[in-house]
C-alpha cells in the first residue's frame, strides 16, 4: 500500500509526537525502521527447478506422441 506525500508527511507527525511522549515507543519505532531497512534488500530469485521443467516438457512430449499414435490407428 502507497502513502501519497500528505499521508506520509501526516504519518511522520504522528511518529515524532508518540516518540517524544513514550520513550518506549520511540524505542520500538526505532527497532521496527532496522527491521524493516535489514528486509526490504530484493530478494534473490529463487532457482528454476530444472528438473521439474525437464518431466513436465517430457509428459507434454508423450502426451502428444499418445494423440498422434491414436490419430493415426483410427485412420
Amino acid at each position: 500500500m502507497a502513502l501519497d506525500r500528505r499521508e506520509r508527511a501526516r504519518l511522520h507527525r504522528i511518529q515524532r509526537q508518540l516518540a517524544q511522549e513514550d520513550p518506549e515507543c520511540r524505542r520500538r519505532l526505532r527497532d521496527y525502521s532496522e527491521r524493516l531497512a535489514e528486509n526490504s534488500a530484493p530478494a534473490a530469485r529463487e532457482p528454476v527447478p530444472w528438473a521439474g521443467v525437464l518431466l513436465i516438457w517430457a509428459a507434454a512430449l508423450a502426451a502428444a506422441l499418445v494423440l498422434i499414435a491414436a490419430a493415426i490407428s483410427s485412420a
